[in-house]
């Protein structure tokens, strides 16, 4: 699966699963050291899971295995990567 990248974001992803499991949609973001994802809400549900490198969001450092999640319709404060990471997110569509 190739690496699709979102110009100006710092951020690649793969599209592991988007069809066939119900709402499920599964994927593996890379992001840059420096890459920040600015504060929004969203509709619905997301996770991610920490698999390499690290998140901060407000005061709390995310490391390996620790799980981020935001609840559908709710803000959520800017994410950002100081020295990058790789994350699993999953979103329900």
């Amino acid at each position: 699966i190739p690496w699709e990248t979102d110009s100006g974001s710092g951020c690649q992803s793969k599209t592991l699963v988007d069809h066939g499991a119900g709402r499920l949609l599964l994927r593996v973001l890379r992001l840059a050291p420096a890459a920040v994802i600015p504060g929004q809400m969203h509709p619905i549900m997301h996770a991610a899971l920490v698999v390499a490198g690290s998140a901060v969001i407000g005061n709390e450092t995310l490391g390996v295995w620790d799980l981020y999640y935001a609840p559908g319709g709710v803000e959520h404060k800017s994410v950002s990567f100081p020295e990058g990471a790789t994350l699993l997110a999953v979103t329900m569509q």
